[in-house]
């Protein structure tokens, strides 16, 4: 599921700036902060998983006859930072960041209705930018392991939809004719 939202963010928000720079250039990739192999201008990265508990991290569907319940909603909020290479030009970085970022706010919600290649097992992703205090920020470069590099912090809610919890029983056994 994870990697389905991430993948799917990265796309949708690669997609957006290429239309907004009107090139074929990958302007976003997944990748770890501090590797050296990342070739695109910003880089997408997870810094944390997190149940949602508000909703108790469970939202029940019910089968035709409304008897019970089949299948459960998974809650999650991914938060991600987009970071600009450190080998790219520091103001052509800050204007891909700052588009990137009003893709964030501009178009937060992506589902099968906005989206005709939504992951399927996905029913929902909301984006939203996250702020950090300076202390939080600051821990969090220290936990990456590289120096600051100019980025937004995006908190992804994501409901994903599970394997059916019932199923009808199947008996294991078979009789023999003897």
């Amino acid at each position: 599921m994870v990697d389905k939202a991430l993948d799917f963010i990265s796309k949708a928000l690669d997609t957006r700036l290429k239309n907004t720079f009107h090139s074929d250039e990958q302007h976003i990739a997944i990748g770890h902060v501090g590797s050296n192999r990342n070739e695109t201008p910003l880089i997408l990265s997870l810094l944390s998983i997190e149940e949602e508990n508000v909703t108790h991290n469970v939202t029940f569907k019910r089968d035709s006859y409304n008897t019970r319940p089949t299948t459960l909603d998974d809650h999650v909020n991914l938060y991600v930072v987009l970071v600009v290479n450190k080998t790219l030009d520091y103001n052509s970085g800050l204007s891909l960041l700052s588009s990137a970022r009003s893709c964030v706010i501009n178009r937060p919600i992506y589902n099968h209705q906005t989206n005709s290649n939504f992951p399927e097992n996905l029913s929902r992703l909301t984006l939203e930018v996250y702020n950090l205090s300076l202390d939080t920020q600051s821990r969090v470069w220290q936990s990456l392991g590289v120096s600051y590099l100019p980025s937004i912090v995006i908190k992804i809610r994501v409901i994903s939809n599970t394997e059916p919890l019932i199923t009808n029983p199947k008996s294991d056994t078979t009789q023999s004719k003897e």
